[in-house]
């Protein structure tokens, strides 16, 4: 690197500032080593476990022996993807964190058409994709009325479908490649977040967790965060206006797509926190391990906000540094 002296022009002396600090922010950054979960909030968990298991082959998954979590079911669409974890509204027998009164959040009741800053759908990828249509038919699912052109790909073949408690599921076509050998055609493609400001959200993908900026268009931005694909858009991008859009508020509980969770390790996960904390960021909680049933669980929590009040953690699971890979042996119940 070039040696800085008192006849260093200004212009020199500013590029090298600048590369000094991103470096720094660099190397203070730690990613996370993979896009964990999805955690949905269902009211009526098992209806919720029958969609995706039934529609796109979803296989429940096992915990770690020590002190399994009973409340939420993990749902595996495709081996080495972040996984659809399930729970019903609490409270939850077991777990004392947070806020106590939390629970005591009014209800607001599923309903069509009503969107809230977040995760607008999860897409799920098919190579079979007429098949795929003719099967979700049969068992009743519902199309979705909204128009379901992805960012970024407006000619992509694709279809709208309502979930548990009309939270959207976008099925796209994707060419199944010559060597894939998977044993089930169903993946996770994306997942659309419908965003107030996506210039704060960038940056706050960025700058929390590492994410990549792979393009730009628009109110939208197509990112990756620890290997998975991302959308952000403004509404809009989706064909919707600002006045059919509500922001998210704590204090009430929605049904549907409540956080993300991203997976580090011990000492990753504390330079992630001192990380972000150091460029400003709140958490609501620093990393703490959770509790069940007064007995230590395998898990370790840090929670802070995306600027549309998503709920983002990141955690670490002792003894884990990769995708779940154990399904239950049992047929998935209400456990």
């Amino acid at each position: 690197m070039q040696k800085i002296t008192k006849n260093t022009p200004r212009k020199v002396i500013g590029t090298l500032c600048f590369v000094l600090l991103a470096l720094h922010f660099t190397q203070a950054q730690s990613p996370p080593l993979l896009f964990d979960d999805i955690h949905y909030y269902f009211t009526d968990r098992q209806a919720a476990n029958t969609f995706f298991i039934n529609n796109f082959n979803a296989r429940p998954m096992a915990e770690q022996p020590m002190n399994p979590l009973t409340f939420i079911d993990f749902l595996d669409i495709k081996n080495g993807q972040v996984t659809v974890n399930i729970s019903g509204k609490g409270p939850f027998e077991g777990v004392k964190i947070g806020d106590p009164a939390r629970w005591a959040r009014g209800l607001v009741m599923p309903e069509p058409n009503k969107y809230v800053y977040g995760q607008h759908w999860l897409a799920i990828s098919t190579s079979h994709f007429d098949k795929t249509q003719k099967k979700l038919k049969k068992n009743g699912v519902k199309t979705a009325s909204i128009s379901a052109k992805i960012p970024f790909e407006p000619s992509a073949k694709t279809a709208a479908v309502y979930g548990p408690d009309y939270n959207l599921v976008l099925v796209v076509e994707r060419k199944k490649g010559p060597k894939s050998k998977s044993t089930n055609d169903y993946a996770i493609d994306h997942v659309q977040m419908l965003c107030e400001d996506v210039e704060a959200n960038i940056k706050f993908y960025t700058e929390v967790l590492g994410a990549k900026i792979l393009e730009r268009k628009g109110k939208s931005a197509k990112i990756q965060v620890a290997q998975h694909t991302m959308l952000l858009s403004e509404p809009e991008d989706l064909g919707l206006t600002r006045a059919q859009v509500q922001r998210k508020d704590r204090s009430k509980f929605f049904p549907g797509p409540d956080l993300f969770g991203f997976l580090y390790d011990e000492a990753g996960l504390q330079k992630a926190y001192d990380s972000a904390v150091a460029k400003g960021y709140t958490f609501l909680m620093p990393p703490k391990r959770l509790h069940f049933f007064e007995k230590p669980s395998p898990y370790v929590f840090a929670i802070l906000f995306s600027p549309d009040n998503f709920q983002i953690e990141l955690q670490t699971e002792d003894g884990r540094t990769g995708p779940r890979t154990t399904p239950l042996k049992t047929a998935q119940t209400n456990r």
